[in-house]
């Protein structure tokens, strides 16, 4: 049985990285009155991308030419998703995106029944 205070943890945990990803929204959309969409995901994937071959150079190298081709287009369709995101965050509160962005989990199983 867990106790109560080991279950905390985890809880506060979650809330934790919950108010983090909430956060964003607001941060995201300050920067973009600096710098366009387009800069700011190139340089925040940029980023993903050597910080995935820095942690994890082997698996990178060892994904076969399917493999390769499902994430260019996974990833190709996760981009322009991020895209018009992001495109909506500059032109709404972020409050407003952050709970659009949220709704998608209770949306898609309501979507896909």
């Amino acid at each position: 049985m867990v106790s109560r205070q080991t279950g905390a943890l985890p809880t506060l945990a979650l809330l934790g990285v919950t108010a983090a990803w909430g956060s964003t929204f607001f941060l995201i959309k300050d920067l973009l009155v600096e710098v366009s969409v387009l800069d700011f995901l190139s340089i925040r994937f940029a980023l993903a991308a050597a910080a995935l071959l820095a942690l994890a150079p082997t698996s990178v190298l060892k994904l076969s030419r399917a493999e390769l081709r499902h994430g260019v287009v996974l990833g190709l369709v996760y981009g322009v998703a991020q895209v018009l995101q992001t495109l909506g965050l500059e032109r709404t509160p972020a409050s407003v995106s952050g709970f659009v962005t949220g709704m998608y989990v209770v949306a898609t199983p309501i979507f896909a029944a």
